[in-house]
């Protein structure tokens, strides 16, 4: 079973991400993300990944979105770990996601993190919020390189369009009007 956990130690978050990370996991860890950027204190972070079996792009996009916010408030690279799935590692490798992560973490650090806080299964959410943070996500792995943004291009496209059909239907007086007298 996927899940988001996490532990908070003196301004570093220690993230795992745990089991087959499809796309419904998205919601658990942007909420976390959420903390996170808000957090002015956070000095550091690490994303644990060795439990990890898969994981969507949705996700990657979101790991990597936190990346570049790090980058940017600290200007180093933060921890990852890979772990032992190739289909992971091959995945993280191939997108530059180590552009914002180094993957590697002091053992000693990995050793203090004794307790985490399980984040609860994702609740329902409106179709547009679920759209909409997928487009931000993919949007943050196309800023990364070239290839990504031709990988992800078509995605993108469709989900922006899936939004588009979401949206209600306006129909003015004047076009009913004359769509009856067509009619008649």
């Amino acid at each position: 079973m996927e899940s988001v956990r996490y532990q908070y130690q003196d301004g570093h978050y220690y993230i795992q991400l745990l089991g087959d990370l499809g796309f419904q996991t998205s919601s658990c860890l942007a909420r976390l993300i959420d903390w996170i950027t808000q957090d002015e204190l956070v000095q550091g972070l690490t994303v644990d990944l060795q439990q990890a079996e898969s994981i969507d792009s949705t996700n990657l996009g979101l790991l990597s979105a936190l990346g570049q916010m790090m980058w940017e408030r600290r200007q180093r690279r933060q921890g990852l770990l890979p772990g032992e799935s190739p289909r992971v590692t091959i995945t993280l490798e191939s997108l530059g996601i180590h552009k914002f992560f180094d993957w590697t973490l002091p053992v000693d650090h990995m050793q203090s993190m004794e307790q985490f806080v399980q984040l609860p299964p994702p609740q329902a959410e409106l179709p547009t919020s679920v759209c909409e943070r997928a487009i931000s996500a993919h949007q943050s792995l196309m800023s990364i390189n070239d290839a990504n943004r031709r990988e992800f291009a078509p995605i993108l496209a469709a989900l922006r369009l899936e939004i588009a059909l979401m949206q209600p239907v306006v129909r003015h007086e004047s076009a009913q009007a004359a769509t009856s007298e067509c009619f008649h």
